[in-house]
């Protein structure tokens, strides 16, 4: 073989990989939810919700450090300092989730910034069972802390607490 067979031989591997990767990425099509709760990035910020929770004990979102970017936005804290900031959080149940069929997105200002943990979800269902608000979006207080830069100058994580008693139906 010469080198011109060489290269033609690497080119058409290269078209045929090319061609199975992008058949492989394409997206799937999309399932009926008629009767579920499907919220998509675009209307997070016009969210109406049917009850705001009282006060009552501190509930930690998890997952907050895959939606950085997103805190960043909504803590409005300059890059370095930490964030202190108070707001409202809306819990929106996420039906056909398909890693947790009782997932809780939260989102703040119209950004996605975390999720309630798997054993806050459960709750979080059952509160809206009692109260018949069936998978309705509700909110709650919460507090967006730290971020910032620590003593090395190593980038620290969010953490947001909802200040939330859904027991108080």
């Amino acid at each position: 073989m010469d080198t011109g067979q060489i290269l033609l031989a690497a080119f058409f591997g290269w078209l045929i990989y090319e061609a199975i990767r992008r058949f492989l990425r394409r997206t799937p099509a999309k399932s009926s939810t008629k009767n579920k709760l499907v919220v998509q990035a675009r209307n997070l910020k016009n969210l109406n919700t049917r009850k705001h929770w009282p006060s009552g004990i501190a509930v930690a979102v998890v997952g907050e450090g895959s939606y950085t970017a997103n805190i960043f936005r909504v803590a409005q804290n300059s890059f370095g300092e930490q964030a202190d900031r108070n707001c409202i959080a809306f819990l929106v149940p996420e039906e056909g989730n398909k890693h947790d069929k009782n997932a809780v997105m939260v989102a703040i200002e119209g950004e996605h910034v975390g999720y309630l943990s798997r054993d806050d979800a459960v709750d979080f269902r059952l509160a809206l069972k009692n109260a018949a608000l069936g998978i309705s979006v509700t909110s709650c207080y919460a507090h967006i802390g730290w971020g910032g830069v620590g003593a090395e100058g190593k980038r620290l994580n969010y953490s947001i607490s909802l200040d939330v008693d859904w027991f108080e139906a």
